[in-house]
């Protein structure tokens, strides 16, 4: 008796940064043959038969129905925390792995682990290193467990180039890059493994660790799928491994609760500034940190939790003249609006949430104070004009830095000769 089977799921998450993400996925008869997600939310068909079986206009109402959906489900979602008794806590921990073509026609390897949306150890080629990008995560491992992650990464190198070249074997076009993503996500209620893997920037595979079975995204993935369901050792290994990251997400919870004291600092200050470079989308973005002392301090720029890295500028620490001290860190980036940038430290994170020049958010306040200048002309200008623009004695070695400007020189010059007559007795001149 032929039986057929339609089913709509629906996946309701944090995703990086906290933010709500957004799946619906249609199978009919067990195969995927409509996704759509956050933050498209275009329902693409996965098959090539039903791409030829629905009109535009039919494909563009799917898409309308699936942003209805998306509203629907995050209202849900809100309403069941509101009334659900049990711990609403939800942690993740996620291992993302990425195989492409580098200079040279060279596989290039990438590793990156996130808990709860920020990244916490990167590793990639050719170093194969598996490095903490948070201060408490170096605090919280054995230099023996580091070394450990050291040599999975590289095992999972391995793994994956043999799994990039077996792809591009199945498939008839040829594989760009490999993305798969691995991760339990937890509460106090249960887990929920998952596993994805993704061919030139389609989705591509998904396992089931509890029913032991793949399931194809595409049609060209249909031969592998079958082939990797009779893989009995491979997929008890992976479903060995999803596990394992629950465990692992309690392990991380307990060693975060568990890190020193932020108590040292806590007038510490975060700023972050953006810098549009004329004529294009790429800006400098800048984070200052300020407190009385910086020992042992870090800061860091991050894009949707994922730090930037490259091209790093960091300047300081630095006095300000009233006992306290800054630093900075730069980065040369393409801005994109629908990402996240922040700035931060172990103990605060400042948000940049206007792409307009020199925006900064600012976690506490920075008093004005009147500074006495002994120096050249040029730069007794730019000190005495950022005072009578009400600039704080923090932000001179900023605009000074920017001084190129056209507009802040002007305005600086200009304010100059009203305030050396005013103010006589600011000048002095080194012998």
């Amino acid at each position: 008796m032929d039986v057929d089977t339609l089913e709509v799921q629906y996946t309701v998450h944090h995703g990086p940064g906290g933010k709500l993400q957004f799946q619906q996925t249609t199978l009919f008869n067990g195969h995927v043959i409509f996704a759509c997600s956050s933050p498209t939310l275009r329902d693409q068909p996965r098959q090539h038969w039903v791409t030829n079986a629905f009109t535009q206009e039919g494909l563009e109402e799917r898409h309308e129905q699936c942003k209805h959906q998306c509203y629907e489900h995050f209202a849900s979602f809100e309403k069941i925390k509101q009334t659900i008794t049990v711990s609403a806590d939800v942690d993740t921990l996620e291992v993302q792995y990425t195989v492409h073509h580098g200079p040279g026609g060279n596989l290039q390897f990438q590793q990156t682990t996130l808990f709860n949306g920020h990244v916490i150890f990167t590793c990639s080629s050719p170093t194969l290193r598996d490095q903490p990008r948070q201060h408490w995560v170096t605090n919280a491992f054995t230099q023996e467990e580091l070394e450990e992650r050291h040599e999975q990464c590289k095992y999972q190198r391995h793994e994956h180039f043999a799994s990039f070249e077996k792809i591009n074997q199945t498939i008839t076009v040829s594989a760009d890059i490999l993305q798969r993503c691995q991760g339990c996500i937890s509460n106090s209620t249960g887990k929920f493994v998952f596993e994805k893997w993704g061919v030139n920037g389609e989705d591509f595979l998904t396992f089931d660790p509890d029913a032991l079975k793949w399931t194809a995204q595409i049609d060209e993935a249909n031969p592998l799928a079958t082939e990797w369901d009779g893989e009995y050792h491979m997929n008890h290994a992976y479903k060995y491994f999803g596990n394992s990251l629950c465990d692992k997400a309690h392990i991380l919870k307990m060693k975060q609760a568990g890190r020193p004291s932020d108590g040292a600092h806590t007038g510490l200050e975060l700023h972050i500034f953006g810098k549009p470079i004329p004529g294009g989308t790429v800006s400098y973005l800048q984070c200052h940190v300020t407190d009385y002392s910086l020992s042992g301090v870090s800061i860091q720029l991050t894009k949707d939790g994922v730090p930037l890295d490259h091209g790093v500028h960091q300047t300081g620490p630095r006095p300000n003249g009233d006992g306290t001290v800054q630093m900075r860190v730069q980065v040369k980036t393409t801005m994109d609006n629908s990402k996240t940038y922040r700035c931060e430290t172990f103990n605060k994170t400042v948000v940049f949430d206007n792409p307009s020049p020199r925006q900064n958010t600012v976690i506490g306040t920075v008093p004005p104070v009147i500074v006495t200048v002994t120096c050249y002309m040029m730069c007794l200008g730019v000190m005495i004009g950022c005072h009578v623009l009400g600039l704080h004695v923090k932000e001179v070695a900023t605009v000074a830095e920017g001084a190129a400007v056209s507009a802040a020189v002007a305005t600086v010059l200009a304010a100059l000769a009203t305030v050396l007559a005013a103010v006589p007795a600011l000048i002095k001149f080194p012998n």
